[in-house]
């Protein structure tokens, strides 16, 4: 059977073979030494990986769940990921166990027993970045509909998502880190679904509010996931234009918030209860300069300073790529609008576009607010102008058009990844 044979017979098969290749040259590519923080290793055999001093907490507490829990930590606010990751690991015991052991011998590293003890926590956390990465891929298939049934479409989408700039720098890292990355098409989801929030069952409603909460327990970057799902019933209501559906969307949009707020408030409320701090973030100044600055009645001044410094942080980190996804989104989108009568215009539903320009305005707005101007936290933006534009392109000029555009974008963000360390890293 010949490869293009092959792969119209199982593109899904090759879409994941393509993803892993990626992944897998990550191991090779540039790294880079941050302080006492980040540390480049290198692998028993070939390549190397950056180590970051926040892993050894996370093993420490995902295999000590009661001290994670009675005792003040900087994962408090993550309980989910911390006991999913002490879940994986009992879990995967029969295999992590031997593997850890088989990496030291190989690695002749003479690791303790506690150090082979977080080892296999990192083993275990390492499935949570392959969860990110398919579920990055799968929203961005669901998102872009019918394009993703082409073969060449998908495995362009897989090397897309694949080659990202965060994945390029922390794929290989046992962190939360990599949530960064499912964050802009998770939010782009929610206010799809949301516009259409009164016709979906309750159970499905309430299903989707305590899945939204677990992912905020797993990284609150989440939390602007419910706001975009509010604001896409919202947006809904208003283009039914049939306002005697509002008891339908308020209702709908009532249960998905009670099935958001309510594991939150029992979390985070029974912490308050006892008088026990669940946030780390104010020793960092994250969250802490706005109220600070209402507190000395100087609001103004701070405002600009921290435009000032999120304005230079976003440009240095975003760089030409970002501004060449932005600047071609922007012009395919003047096009589009042109097409008034046309089918491409007829095909504009679900609203990426809108989904796509919201998801990076909440994203901006709750950085902005963090005072935290990490490139981690802004580097994901470009998976939705990517996504923004090979929607755009599928419209204008076809399927065919999207897939060359998706390989064109994974190419470019492979040979930056080559040519340097991923700029998520610094």
């Amino acid at each position: 059977m010949s490869p293009a044979r092959w792969l119209a017979a199982r593109p899904r098969t090759a879409a994941l073979l393509l993803m892993a290749l990626v992944l897998m040259l990550f191991l090779f590519t540039p790294k880079r030494e941050l302080g006492d923080c980040v540390r480049v290793i290198p692998l028993p055999l070939a390549g190397h990986i950056a180590a970051n001093c926040d892993s050894p907490s996370i093993a420490k507490y995902a295999r000590r769940l009661s001290r994670f829990l009675t005792e003040p930590n900087p994962w408090r606010t993550r309980p989910a990921f911390i006991a999913t990751m002490a879940l994986a690991e009992f879990i995967l015991a029969p295999v992590t166990v031997p593997l850890a052991a088989l990496i030291d011998k190989a690695g002749d590293y003479h690791l303790s027993s506690r150090q082979r003890a977080a080892l296999r926590t990192y083993l275990a956390i390492g499935l949570f970045n392959v969860w990110v990465v398919l579920a990055t891929f799968a929203l961005a298939a669901w998102l872009l509909g019918r394009a993703a049934a082409s073969p060449l479409f998908l495995t362009g989408l897989a090397a897309m998502v694949a080659s990202a700039d965060i994945a390029a720098g922390w794929f290989w890292v046992a962190h939360t880190i990599m949530a960064n990355m499912l964050v802009p098409l998770a939010t782009m989801a929610a206010f799809v679904t949301g516009t259409n929030a009164a016709f979906l069952r309750p159970a499905w409603l309430v299903g989707l509010g305590l899945a939204t909460a677990l992912a905020c327990l797993t990284y609150g970057y989440f939390l602007i996931v419910p706001v975009a799902f509010v604001l896409g019933g919202l947006y809904g209501l208003a283009r039914s234009r049939a306002w005697r559906d509002w008891p339908r969307y308020a209702t709908a949009l009532g249960l998905y918030s009670l099935a958001v707020i309510a594991p939150l408030g029992l979390y985070f409320g029974a912490y308050a209860l006892a008088g026990m701090p669940t946030t780390y973030e104010g020793s960092l100044g994250q969250f802490a300069w706005l109220p600070r600055a209402f507190r000395e009645g100087a609001v103004l001044p701070a405002l600009v300073m921290q435009l000032k410094a999120f304005a230079g942080t976003l440009a240095a980190h975003l760089g030409l790529w970002g501004g060449a996804l932005l600047a071609a989104v922007g012009l395919l989108a003047a096009l589009a609008a042109r097409r008034r009568p046309t089918e491409a215009r007829s095909r504009s539903t679900p609203p990426l576009l809108l989904a796509g320009t919201l998801a990076i305005a909440l994203m901006l707005a709750f950085n902005f607010l963090q005072g935290y101007y990490q490139p981690r936290l802004q580097m994901p933006l470009l998976l939705a102008l990517a996504v923004m534009l090979v929607h755009l392109v599928e419209r204008l000029h076809g399927v065919r058009a999207g897939a060359v555009t998706l390989w064109g974008i994974a190419l470019v963000q492979v040979a930056m990844a080559v040519w340097a360390p991923a700029v998520s890293q610094t």
